[in-house]
């Protein structure tokens, strides 16, 4: 019988060393764990309890030798961190940014109007941590430098932010092509009329055929607001889709040559411009929808 044999290696650290620390470092708390983000250099490391992002405090300005003499905390928590760094080599790195596709989709905000049963970014309120102006700035910035061409804006519901226009102005003087996705019930022909010019593509969520059955997904009174933005960005030249994901029920079965007729409808009304109705079938799993094997089979008949 072969016997299976490991080989651990093991790696001394000078007490002089100082860790080449990123300068900024974002840390996260979740499931009583730490992750500590650096941004600059997209890299991160995972902490297990306060003692050890302590130690990592404590190296920022110390020679490790140093951080240990000033660390009342176990020598086992201090390794975990010394190990983390080494491990993740997350020491500060010159980093070059490069993009394959040239697109990006941009989450900028969970904040959103609505609360759709389906909707699995479970969007409605703002995070606290959100990216400034400025800081949507730098990412744009960084996204250009590095070849990108195309930015896919979404949320939660991006018409919350009222630097909006601000952020889809700057993209487009970099240079890059702009596309948002919205709820459409948010929109005045004012900010249509200014924002049109710098996009390329705008998709709207209808997820309903009449009012009576986009309210199950979307709210009462909304259908009638999303079609008429959808109207006005028409208006304006701008490439338009709307996306309809089906409301999951016993009846979607029987309804769906309406759904068919709805897109048909629309198509006689814009067809002849810049525009598309598109269905997801696909259903994930969201806020209040739990999509069962059967469904997903039932659903990809239709």
């Amino acid at each position: 019988m072969e016997q299976e044999v490991k080989t651990v290696v093991r790696k001394s650290i000078p007490l002089d060393k100082i860790f080449a620390l990123p300068s900024k470092m974002v840390n996260i708390r979740y499931a009583n764990k730490i992750l500590v983000v650096s941004p600059e250099t997209a890299n991160w490391i995972v902490l297990q309890n306060e003692e050890q992002l302590s130690f990592l405090n404590l190296l920022h300005n110390n020679q490790l030798g140093e951080a240990l003499q000033h660390f009342s905390g176990s020598h086992q928590n201090a390794q975990a961190v010394v190990t983390q760094i080494i491990a993740r080599k997350f020491e500060n790195k010159k980093v070059h940014f490069k993009h394959e596709t040239g697109t990006m989709q941009f989450y900028l905000t969970n904040g959103c109007n609505m609360r759709c049963p389906h909707c699995y970014m479970f969007a409605g309120i703002k995070k606290n941590n959100e990216l400034s102006t400025d800081e949507v700035y730098s990412v744009l910035d960084k996204f250009y430098n590095s070849g990108g061409k195309v930015i896919v804006f979404s949320g939660g519901e991006i018409a919350l932010r009222k630097d909006l226009l601000q952020i889809i102005g700057h993209s487009y003087n970099l240079g890059i092509k702009n596309e948002i996705l919205t709820n459409g019930t948010l929109w005045t022909e004012e900010t249509i009329s200014k924002i049109a010019p710098m996009l390329s593509r705008v998709q709207i969520s209808i997820d309903g055929y009449s009012e009576e059955t986009n309210s199950k997904v979307r709210g009462k009174g909304n259908f009638s607001k999303a079609l008429q933005t959808v109207e006005s960005f028409l208006k304006y030249h701008v490439y338009t889709e709307i996306s309809v994901t089906p409301y999951l029920d016993k009846n979607l079965e029987v309804d769906y040559p309406k759904y068919v007729e709805f897109a048909k409808n629309l198509y006689q009304n814009y067809g002849d411009i810049n525009f598309l109705v598109k269905f997801t079938f696909d259903i994930l799993e969201g806020r209040n929808i739990v999509v069962t094997n059967e469904q997903k089979k039932n659903i990809k008949l239709l």
